[in-house]
């Protein structure tokens, strides 16, 4: 694939990712874009946005509350080249009922995602979600839930590492 070609398809990823999405605030319902994850805090919803990763937290009425976790640890690895693995802290954005990473990330959004949920400071106190299959197609808004699995404890029972 000749050089403009991938600019071409990357600016058109850019351009359509999450593109006419109302800007959200606490107390909003939230729509239907991206993934749910469920995690002992709650529903976690996980989004690209101007490619970039967004973490909103919802209640059972899909309602926006404040992120109960300070920061989020996304382990991901590309479909296409399982050699491209990332690891992204998200964390809750200045004024915004979300949490984000201001990393860009090109289409296509095709992932394997890890995700620990940390809730103090010496990470001694966090939540894990499963390996799951995170897939969003740029401008497509009807995605679906995820169902993620149960994680096991870390062996001796003390913390994961990440």
């Amino acid at each position: 694939m000749n050089i403009f070609r991938r600019v071409s398809f990357f600016a058109a990823g850019v351009l359509l990712s999450a593109a006419g999405l109302p800007a959200v605030d606490i107390g909003d319902e939230l729509d239907g874009f991206g993934h749910d994850f469920q995690t002992p805090e709650g529903t976690m919803n996980l989004r690209i946005v101007d490619n970039r990763f967004r973490a909103y937290f919802v209640d059972e009425e899909r309602l926006v509350v404040e992120p109960p976790y300070i920061r989020i640890v996304l382990f991901t690895e590309e479909m296409r080249r399982v050699d491209r693995r990332d690891r992204l802290v998200l964390v809750p954005a200045s004024g915004d009922p979300y949490a984000t990473n201001p990393r860009i990330i090109p289409p296509p959004h095709d992932f394997w995602v890890r995700t620990v949920l940390v809730k103090s400071e010496d990470d001694e106190e966090h939540d894990a979600v499963a390996r799951t299959l995170f897939r969003q197609a740029s401008g497509d808004d009807d995605l679906g839930d995820v169902e993620p699995a149960e994680l096991p404890a870390a062996p001796g029972g003390g913390p994961t590492q990440f």
